[in-house]
């Protein structure tokens, strides 16, 4: 690398080290895969501690490639390439530099901990090449799902796709291949990431733009469909809530929770979670014929995890977004129907936190119905029990003082949390699965008898403060 390459390189990792949620991302990710890898072998688990410490650290290195990605597209701009000659051939080839390295390194640790570094190789770099190309085109991002639901429908015979595929070629021969096929995407995909100039460009800029002014809380027509008509069909359930909300009379806790924006409305969610749990309980009852328990194991527990954080995405978007929408917050203080300074706390907390338990419980009841789809029976395993316990106390994240709640682009606590708690869940449910005596229905219940207690003590706390909206405390 020239010297201009080197500063571009090194002045954005600096801004993303200056970052501290970047930081506390990084560090809770190392030590949960110091943590999975020491406990792993101390449970004589030592295969699967690998697995989960390869895929933290290396998931970890392609998250800060993605974010130095991020940064170049953000710079690759006609304006910015008439005023820095060569900008973005130096920016297209520090992008394919970092994830190469990444790649390597990720084959490296492959090969260390688990004897097959052509796989782990192919892998990471199909990963790196993905992201390349959903920096671009959005909708690939539902590529991942249907590619699982594919291979896991042709698993459920007596020889897996990926069982044949390397009977056939050998891991030489396919990670030879498998490199060359990858070069050649990588390529494409630095093209379509990094676009030079034109119509096409300047529209996708644009695009860029306002998807950014959104996360800041710039744009307030974010609800679903929003700016897009053949989806205007999305926005009919909370402009119906909306005018229910608006008539006199309506609940003062429904009214306060739509100055948080469109996100405090749970409906989509209830909705996904509906539909959610009634398709992957079909899927689990189908996969159940799998002969293979370890696998269906797995699969089962992933939709489990999936299912369950989507209450955990609700609170987070709301917390994410509290603070973005002060000129809702004050107009609605200063109407007559809004409540009385001292029950505005009581108002607002009721109704988010009534939601909340409610996509809780139907999350509970949904990773109940796929484990009862799964095993053919009328019959609730222990570790289905206390996913759902712990996750409870998480619901009480949602009592907070939204006056000092900071701005977020992004929500990390969805990201943090969610990787968490699955990663958690499936430890534990394999480890469960070796040590059968495990009383999981107590510690579930000792879990979930916490959490109502902490929810009490977060209630009356929070019933203490000034007005925990934003702008509450100015109206004061």
């Amino acid at each position: 690398m020239n010297a201009v390459e080197t500063q571009l390189l090194s002045q954005m990792l600096l801004d993303h080290c200056q970052g501290r949620m970047m930081k506390r991302l990084s560090w809770g990710l190392v030590l949960c895969a110091a943590g999975v890898l020491g406990a792993s072998h101390y449970l004589g688990a030592p295969v699967f501690g690998n697995v989960l410490f390869l895929v933290l650290i290396c998931g970890l290195g392609y998250l800060w490639c993605g974010s130095f990605l991020k940064s170049a597209i953000q710079q690759n701009r006609p304006a910015n390439a008439v005023l820095v000659p060569g900008l973005r051939a130096n920016l297209m080839r520090l992008t394919a530099l970092l994830y190469i390295g990444c790649t390597l390194a990720t084959g490296a640790l492959g090969w260390l901990l688990l004897g097959h570094p052509g796989y782990v190789l192919l892998t990471g770099g199909a990963l790196g090449v993905y992201s390349l190309f959903t920096s671009r085109y959005a909708w690939l991002n539902t590529l991942p799902s249907f590619i699982m639901i594919v291979i896991f429908s042709i698993n459920n015979r007596n020889v897996t796709i990926l069982d044949v595929i390397t009977g056939l070629m050998g891991e030489p021969l396919l990670t030879f291949l498998g490199v060359i096929v990858l070069i050649w995407l990588g390529w494409l995909g630095l093209q379509a990431a990094f676009p030079q100039g034109g119509d096409k460009h300047w529209r996708w800029l644009s695009c860029q733009a306002r998807q950014r002014a959104m996360s800041r809380g710039e744009l307030l027509n974010s609800e679903p469909g929003g700016g897009i008509r053949w989806l205007a069909w999305l926005r009919g359930p909370y402009n119906a809530a909306l005018r229910a909300d608006s008539r006199k009379g309506a609940d003062q806790g429904r009214q306060m929770a739509h100055t948080l924006g469109t996100t405090a409305h749970d409906g989509v969610t209830i909705a996904y979670v509906l539909i959610s749990a009634v398709v992957m309980a079909m899927f689990a009852h189908h996969w159940a014929a799998s002969k293979d328990p370890v696998f269906m194991l797995v699969i089962c527990m992933t939709m489990q995890g999936v299912l369950m954080q989507s209450a955990l995405m609700y609170i987070s978007s709301i917390i994410s977004r509290a603070g973005r929408y002060g000129t809702e917050q004050s107009l609605y203080l200063l109407t007559p129907a809004a409540p009385a300074l001292a029950g505005c706390n009581r108002s607002l907390m009721r109704t988010l936190l009534f939601r909340t338990l409610r996509l809780w419980l139907l999350c509970s009841l949904g990773i109940v119905a796929i484990d009862i789809a799964a095993q053919g029976k009328l019959e609730v395993r222990g570790t289905t029990y206390l996913l759902a316990m712990m996750m409870l106390p998480l619901t009480g994240l949602v009592l907070r003082n939204y006056a000092t709640t900071q701005r977020q682009s992004t929500d990390w606590l969805a990201i943090i949390g969610t990787t968490t708690m699955i990663l958690l869940y499936v430890a534990l449910a394999l480890f469960a699965q070796d040590h059968p005596g495990l009383p999981l229905f107590w510690v579930g219940s000792a879990v979930g008898i916490a959490a109502l207690v902490g929810l009490r003590l977060r209630w009356q706390h929070v019933m203490q403060l000034p007005p925990v909206l934003p702008v509450g405390r100015l109206v004061a």
